[in-house]
């Protein structure tokens, strides 16, 4: 019984693609990159080690993220500080800190990833509020990775820039930054394996 839904669920991601691809004809724009961003993120299998800066403090994190049958697994584990682990599956997120010796479910989302949950309203508010461009190939974590900057188009809100890796859709770095072009808080892989 479960191979049909795992024939469907290949088939809908490929034709969702296709969708995504048509949409974005030979030029991609930022946005059209922030779509297979939120694609990629479900659909993709990955293990790395990424950084995040904010407030002049730096935290390093192992991250893996596996797709089964039964759904999507990740698990987040710091490697700074006191210990602690993070797994989330079907929408529940469950904690391990420093010595306690459970996993303790702490709340219970369906959004996984960064992108993942934004609804296409939302993504039409980014295209009202943002114009973007795109900066060029740069690598990451030894990735080749399209930049895309969202700049604002008022002085309300912050520029971000987000580096995409070119294959596979995944959000390799992403950036924030003030008025006067200062960076105010920074996630990047530094060590990624793709697939497997």
């Amino acid at each position: 019984m479960r191979l049909p839904v795992a024939i469907f669920r290949i088939l809908f991601s490929a034709m969702l693609l296709i969708v995504v691809e048509a949409h974005a004809g030979a030029s991609r724009d930022g946005f059209d990159w922030l779509k297979i961003v939120i694609f990629a993120e479900q659909q993709t299998e990955y293990e790395g080690v990424f950084v995040y800066q904010y407030d002049n403090r730096v935290e390093s994190s192992k991250i893996s993220h596996v797709i089964d049958r039964n759904g999507n697994y990740e698990r987040l584990e710091s490697l700074d500080g006191p210990k602690r682990e993070i797994i989330r599956h079907h929408g529940q997120v469950w904690s391990h800190i420093d010595d306690e010796h459970e996993m303790v479910q702490v709340d219970s989302q369906q959004g996984m990833g960064k992108f993942s949950s934004l609804s296409p309203e939302q993504l039409q508010a980014l295209n009202n509020n943002y114009k973007s461009k795109l900066l060029g190939v740069e690598r990451v974590a030894g990735y080749d990775a399209q930049v895309i900057q969202f700049q604002p188009k008022d002085n309300l809100r912050y520029t971000h820039k987000i580096w995409v890796h070119t294959d596979s859709g995944l959000l390799l770095r992403s950036a924030v930054f003030g008025s006067k072009n200062q960076l105010i808080e920074q996630y990047s892989f530094t060590q990624l394996q793709i697939g497997g």
